[in-house]
């Protein structure tokens, strides 16, 4: 019922720390909960790089899982 109407997107101004990581624009970023506009530069360079620590973090926790599912169990197998 909703035809031709175009639902918006959270796109904020990035913070001088963050400039040239939006992606395709350079100058916006997708902030749907507008984290970047009340709180510091400090704090979002922190969030941030716990970001990239969780995800690093979690690609290997998915790497061992589909290890273990293969049926590999080299320290298991070992005892």
């Amino acid at each position: 019922a909703a035809h031709g109407k175009q639902q918006a997107v959270a796109v904020c101004a990035l913070p001088k720390s963050l400039e040239g990581t939006g992606g395709p624009f350079s100058d916006a970023c997708w902030d749907p909960a507008g984290l970047t506009k009340s709180n510091s530069e400090e704090t979002i360079l922190q969030w941030r790089s716990a970001e990239l620590k969780h995800g690093r973090v979690a690609m290997l926790a998915c790497g061992g899982w589909f290890h273990t599912a293969a049926g590999l169990h080299p320290i298991g197998d070992a005892a």
